[in-house]
């Protein structure tokens, strides 16, 4: 059996959005493709996602105010 070897961090132009080595390998091939990483989404916007990966449906409308 060989042991695994890690894999060589590829390096990135847009060294802000990266936070972790993982984002470094979807940022490089983001630039590879020239797409550019989308913003960060709105509080709401996360709860619809989170809610919909947990249940498997979309949160219903009016319960999604803030308080």
């Amino acid at each position: 059996m060989i042991p695994p070897k890690p894999p060589a961090i590829p390096e990135v132009r847009q060294t802000g959005w990266a936070s972790t080595d993982i984002d470094r390998f979807v940022l490089a091939k983001l630039e590879t493709a020239k797409l550019a990483p989308a913003p960060p989404a709105e509080p709401l916007t996360l709860l619809r996602r989170l809610t919909f990966d947990l249940t498997g449906l979309p949160r219903r409308r009016r319960k999604w105010t803030r308080s």
